[in-house]
C-alpha cells in the first residue's frame, strides 16, 4: 500500500550565514538607546521601530535575505518578480521575555536572523495551520510527533542561522529562560513586487 501524499504543506527554509554579527549587536545597542522600542507580538523585551535595510551595517545581512527569498520563492512556485524587504526589526529578549502567537499580515515571506542565541534562549515554535489538529489527534494517541500529526513545531534558534517562513504561519517564541544572556534577533517581511 502507498502511503498517500502530503496534500497541504508549509515549507521552510532554514541557512547558516557568515557575517559580522559583533559589529551589528553594537549598532543595535546603540539604536536601542536612542528608541525606546515598541510592543507588537513580546512580552518583554525591546523590540525595535523598523530599521532601514539600506543602512549599511545591515547590508551584508540583506544581502543574504533577498538571496535566500529567491531560492524559497523558486522552491514554493512564486512569480518571478523583484523581492524587497518590506520591514527590519531587531529584538532584543532578557531573561523570562518571549513573544506571543502571530503572524505577518500583508507580506508573502518572513524570516528571523539570530545574532545571539545562548543556551535556553527560548524556541521559535511554529502552529500547525489547523488548530483543531490536536483535538483528536492528541499527543496520548500518538506514538512519536513527525509531520503529519504534529500541532507545533519548534525551532531551536543558532546564532549565524537565518530561516524563512510563510507569513501565514502562525508562530511564537518561548520565554528566554537563560537568565545571563540575552537573544538577539533580527526579524523581517519580504514582499514579492
Amino acid at each position: 500500500m502507498k502511503f498517500y501524499d502530503t496534500i497541504f504543506a508549509a515549507p521552510a527554509l532554514e541557512l547558516d550565514i557568515k557575517i559580522n554579527n559583533k559589529k551589528i549587536i553594537k549598532a543595535l545597542k546603540q539604536i536601542q538607546k536612542q528608541d525606546p522600542g515598541r510592543v507588537v507580538s513580546n512580552a518583554g523585551g525591546w523590540q525595535s521601530g523598523n530599521l532601514d535595510p539600506k543602512l549599511e551595517i545591515f547590508k551584508p545581512l540583506t544581502k543574504h535575505i533577498i538571496e535566500a527569498s529567491i531560492e524559497f520563492s523558486k522552491n514554493c512556485k512564486f512569480k518571478h518578480g523583484r523581492y524587497s524587504i518590506s520591514n527590519l526589526w531587531a529584538n532584543i529578549n532578557n531573561y523570562r521575555d518571549h513573544n506571543d502567537l502571530h503572524i505577518h499580515q500583508y507580506t508573502m515571506i518572513s524570516g528571523v536572523y539570530y545574532l545571539k542565541a545562548p543556551k535556553n534562549c527560548g524556541n521559535l515554535v511554529f502552529r500547525h495551520p489547523s488548530p483543531c489538529i490536536e483535538y483528536d489527534w492528541s499527543k496520548n494517541k500518538l506514538t512519536e510527533n513527525i509531520e503529519y500529526n504534529s500541532g507545533l513545531y519548534n525551532f531551536v534558534p543558532k546564532e549565524g542561522q537565518l530561516l524563512l517562513f510563510p507569513s501565514w504561519l502562525e508562530h511564537f517564541v518561548r520565554p528566554n529562560l537563560n537568565k545571563t544572556q540575552e537573544r538577539i534577533s533580527i526579524a523581517f517581511n519580504i514582499a514579492l513586487l
